[in-house]
């Protein structure tokens, strides 16, 4: 009896959770970041990481020899204007285009 009120627990949990996802997606999100990503100071390693791409990116962009040299000037600096938003600023960001 115990297994079972256990299973329907667990039922009742996943259904409260597939239901929030889906009335307010970004609800969980905002819970995960405040817990997991501002809080242990992973942001700081995701901003990291974030650079590291764009910083690829550009390296990748000399071995494009179908691409001029205008063009990949014009994509460096587009790699450069790009904001990455990570935690709270991900959320603001959304919550304003709303």
């Amino acid at each position: 009896m115990k297994k079972r009120l256990q299973k329907e627990e667990d039922s009742i949990k996943n259904d409260c959770v597939a239901d929030t996802a889906k009335a307010m997606p970004f609800a969980l999100g905002a819970i995960f970041i405040r817990k997991e990503v501002e809080s242990n100071s992973k942001k700081h390693l995701v901003e990291a990481m974030a650079e590291s791409i764009k910083e690829a990116f550009k390296e990748n962009l000399g071995t494009l020899n179908w691409m001029d040299d205008s063009t990949r000037m014009r994509l460096r600096r587009k790699v450069d204007a790009v904001t990455t938003l990570i935690g709270k600023d991900f959320l603001k960001f959304v919550i304003f285009l709303m």
